[in-house]
């Protein structure tokens, strides 16, 4: 069995490798990467890395990335969460409440099924335009009142408002920014690097002959690894079925 998760390197943006391996080299620096004996190889990835971010627009591209992907989780679950409330309260014994559930259910689902999983800006728009509905329309905001969530769908808004600002400023720093073509070039040194430093961890941890010394670090870092493996291959169903939504609209045009 492999110590450690394949990182989909092939399906993350350059903001996510990056990111990725910032996660993974602070998570090795918390552990004392000296004490475990893998400082060399941190500090090799180090270099790369920095390198990277220097050319992707540095430190404070790399955080603002940071904060864009913490407030888009964010933004999902207050979502996730409020459709699984409402769709329960869609289905009480109350009528008055069973109604109140279906139509805000509806309010989402006039937009989209699955707003999570649509592309940022997209789902920017949409979270917008569906507080914008909830907060006008009389039945809408009826609906809030009597399930007493005003406060979610405020949060929501929030949060979405919160991610567009650091979204549009991060863009505004990649687009300043002439050096951004040599990030391709130097991904591939940086991958290399990132799976030698892993190899190296996979190897102490043989060595160790079970007594665990690498085990919180291995779980640290297939967290991360899985987080974003798991991002990347829900933005690539999403758009997978966006375009057999649109191949299937234009067939259907055709007919």
């Amino acid at each position: 069995m492999e110590t450690f998760l394949k990182a989909r390197f092939d399906l993350y943006q350059q903001g996510e490798c990056l990111q990725l391996v910032q996660n993974v080299l602070q998570s090795c620096n918390n552990a004392n990467a000296k004490q475990l004996k893998i400082d060399a190889a941190v500090a090799a990835l180090t270099e790369i890395s920095n390198n990277a971010d220097a050319a992707y627009g540095g430190a404070a591209l790399n955080s603002l990335t940071e904060e864009v992907i913490g407030l888009d989780f964010s933004r999902d679950e207050a979502v996730i969460g409020f459709k699984s409330v409402v769709s329960g309260f869609a289905k009480h014994f109350s009528p008055a409440t069973k109604n109140a559930g279906k139509q805000l259910v509806a309010s989402l689902n006039k937009y989209s099924r699955q707003i999570p999983r649509e592309n940022l800006a997209i789902q920017t728009t949409i979270l917008r335009n569906w507080y914008n509905d909830v907060t006008t329309n009389a039945d809408f905001k009826a609906a809030l009142v009597l399930l007493n969530i005003k406060d979610w769908a405020d949060y929501i808004n929030t949060q979405n408002e919160a991610f567009d600002a650091k979204y549009v400023q991060r863009s505004q720093i990649i687009g300043n920014n002439n050096q951004l073509n040599t990030v391709g070039d130097l991904l591939p040194q940086l991958q290399k690097s990132f799976r030698a430093l892993l190899d190296e961890i996979a190897a102490l941890t043989i060595l160790d002959k079970g007594k665990g010394t690498y085990t919180a670090l291995t779980n640290q870092i297939n967290a991360l690894i899985l987080q974003y493996n798991t991002r990347a291959k829900n933005r690539l169903a999403a758009n997978a079925a966006k375009k057999q939504a649109a191949d299937n609209t234009n067939n259907s045009a055709k007919a």
